[in-house]
């Protein structure tokens, strides 16, 4: 049996390794085509520079499409398996699903834990390399861009929003704060600008107008210049900006867990947080849906693994943004927004292959 383990094995890291390939180059060629092209050209950045963007985000590549080719090499290999009637010479010899199942299983859980390696060790890195050359020389983005900036204080019932937001004079236009004793909003102030006072470390609001809330009226009071109900220092506001890729699991669990004690919360980074375990350990559990549809279907070959992994693909991309779309709005908590899909199809995937013939 040792055999058919090495032989099941060999042939699914060669076809996945033959994949990756496939879907890296052509999502580079993609990328090129449609989001990098006009950069390079208006801002004339060299052929090597270009290159060591591509290979520094190589690993966001990978890990965005590793699920998806496992899923097409498990399917094909398993599939021309079954169809040249080795699985039922196997079952005919006395050697049951659950023995011929091991290696391929084994596999897998070998191919996320390299997954989640890769994110963890490899991939904040290299993201924040790429970032740098996509920056620097592709895009060459203004510095001193305005941005939307949002944050919240549950612990002081308040919310801000700033409109356009200048990480470099650390200022802001349209600035609204909200303050709400449950559900309840009971103030409101509304200013033209904010800017940080870094000698008295404070926060101004400028053509601020403070509104009061009650039952049946509102009443408002304006001041020229006023200091602005925000506990947080520029640093710690900006902290959360980061993308999630430039980051290792580690370093965001404990930034989000300094900015939560002083009560700064940010859902959508919460759920970047879970996604960044869920996502590798998708290669684990998409096995398990691949196995019971390469062992049923007798016909077709790489054609027929890719039309059914694109449509498994399409099934758990959308269940996979609707949970971070509904988690990063707080309908959802950030651990049942990134883990939904994977609890879904990990238990389809084990009840069709508990249906397996054994």
């Amino acid at each position: 049996m040792k055999l058919i383990d090495r032989y099941i094995v060999s042939r699914l890291i060669l076809w996945l390794v033959i994949i990756l390939l496939f879907a890296a180059s052509f999502y580079v060629l993609m990328d090129l085509l449609t989001r990098t092209r006009a950069g390079i050209v208006e801002h004339g950045a060299p052929a090597r520079i270009v290159l060591r963007y591509y290979l520094n985000y190589l690993p966001v590549i990978i890990l965005q499409t590793a699920p998806v080719a496992f899923l097409i090499a498990a399917l094909f290999v398993l599939g021309t398996f079954a169809r040249n009637n080795e699985y039922a010479a196997l079952l005919a010899g006395g050697i049951s699903f659950y023995r011929f199942a091991i290696a391929p299983i084994a596999l897998s859980a070998a191919v996320a834990v390299c997954a989640l390696a890769l994110g963890e060790y490899v991939l904040p890195s290299s993201a924040r390399r790429a970032d740098y050359l996509l920056k620097t020389y592709i895009k060459s983005t203004n510095p001193t861009r305005e941005i939307p900036m949002a944050w919240s204080r549950p612990d002081l019932g308040l919310t801000y929003a700033i409109r356009k937001y200048n990480p470099v004079t650390r200022s802001g236009k349209e600035v609204m704060i909200t303050k709400r004793v449950g559900a309840t909003i009971t103030e409101k102030v509304e200013a033209d600008s904010v800017f940080w006072d870094a000698l008295r470390g404070i926060w101004t609001l400028e053509q601020a107008t403070v509104i009061e809330v009650e039952k049946d009226s509102e009443q408002r009071r304006q001041f020229g210049r006023m200091t602005a109900p925000v506990y947080e220092t520029p640093g710690a506001l900006e902290a959360g900006r980061r993308s999630a890729d430039e980051k290792s699991f580690a370093e965001l669990y404990s930034e989000l867990t300094g900015l939560a004690r002083s009560g700064l919360v940010y859902p959508d980074k919460w759920v970047d947080l879970h996604a960044k375990l869920a996502v590798p350990l998708t290669n684990f559990i998409i096995f398990f849906l691949a196995m019971p549809f390469a062992l049923r279907v007798k016909r077709g070959g790489l054609a027929m693994s890719f039309g059914i992994s694109i449509g498994i693909s399409i099934a758990y991309m959308s269940l996979f943004e609707v949970g971070q779309a509904l988690g990063r709005a707080q309908y959802l908590v950030p651990w049942v927004a990134a883990w939904a899909p994977n609890m879904l199809f990990f238990g389809v995937g084990l009840y069709l292959t508990s249906k397996i013939e054994t």
